[in-house]
């Protein structure tokens, strides 16, 4: 019996080891949990702050790739503005280095007849401007003479007036 109570003391040692045991790994249990849930939370933390950076970027990177589509779209539309404005610059030049056509050269000889025309009527009048001018000079001329002739007579004829008053007596006397 003895070896029982021994056997029980020990059993009953080893049961109170086994429940201090069992008590200590629970606690450790406990903060490996709680360290386990905090890591948990941070990588939680850490994974949302990621997916949201990434969310930014990838915004960023939209918008500067529709900035840049509209830019291209513009430089787009820029280039075909100024190539349809060479095609234009050229077509004109093509033009001006065709030769004349027969229609064109009708109307070419057309015009050049109405302008020699033209140019004769103007020297006809730039001919009768300056006869005109020459005949104003002598109307000048034959009028200055005339007024001046005019003045010699009135001069004369102040001249050969007589005084009827000093000649009377004079056919008196006679």
């Amino acid at each position: 019996m003895v070896h029982e109570l021994q056997d029980s003391d020990e059993l009953s040692k080893d049961l109170e080891n086994q429940k201090k045991l069992v008590a200590t790994q629970q606690k450790i249990i406990a903060e490996l949990e709680e360290k386990l849930a905090e890591k948990v939370t941070k990588y939680t933390e850490l994974e949302k702050q990621e997916r949201d950076l990434a969310r930014t970027q990838l915004q960023e990177s939209l918008e500067k790739c529709t900035k840049l589509e509209k830019d291209h779209q513009q430089t787009l539309l820029e280039v075909a503005t100024i190539l349809d404005r060479i095609r234009n610059l050229e077509a004109e030049l093509d033009l001006t280095r065709q030769p004349v056509s027969t229609s064109n050269f009708e109307e070419v000889a057309e015009l050049e007849t109405k302008l020699d025309d033209h140019q004769k009527y103007i020297a006809r009048l730039e001919e009768q401007v300056r006869v005109l001018g020459f005949a104003n000079e002598d109307l000048t001329e034959q009028l200055k003479k005339a007024e001046e002739e005019e003045e010699e007579e009135e001069e004369e004829e102040e001249i050969e007036e007589p005084n009827f008053q000093a000649q009377a007596p004079v056919e008196t006397i006679l």
